[in-house]
């Protein structure tokens, strides 16, 4: 008798199932991992352009200055809304003593399902956010 080589039709259909079912965990995992990760880079921006302008303070004794606009502090968060899939794009209010930078979530990046919501820092380190009604700066990125 001759033996067949290859794989039965119901190998295959169980193979295919069980790519189906990793499939169909993996990629919420994926998607929600995303996520996590663009809050976090938001948050590591507004620190990063929070620690700018304290030194832009202590350097120069005011918050007021185009400079600060222009240049030392909003070209150097990698979280601009300068491309069309970007996660944040990210505003600057200051004044002689005050300072305060959100970083809202766009419709187009990573955070979409988000979008609208606000992450903030201000000059006397007081954090807010509402995404969703999930403050990210006490509850963590992983609550989103």
């Amino acid at each position: 008798m001759k033996k067949t080589k290859g794989f039965s039709l119901v190998e295959l259909l169980v193979v295919v199932a069980i790519l189906a079912i990793i499939s169909a965990i993996a990629y919420p995992m994926y998607a929600n991992y995303t996520i996590r990760a663009a809050c976090d880079n938001g948050k590591a921006g507004l620190m990063q352009a929070d620690a700018l302008m304290n030194q832009y303070y202590i350097k120069y004794g005011s918050y007021s200055n185009d400079d600060v606009k222009d240049g030392l502090v909003i070209k150097v968060i990698p979280i601009d809304g300068s491309s069309n899939t970007a996660d944040f794009t990210v505003s600057l209010v200051n004044t002689v003593t005050t300072y305060t930078i959100t970083a809202t979530a766009t419709s187009t990046g990573r955070l979409k399902k988000y979008a609208g919501s606000t992450m903030t820092v201000n000059q006397s380190g007081t954090k807010t956010s509402n995404f969703n009604g999930i403050d990210v700066w006490t509850q963590g990125c992983s609550s989103l």
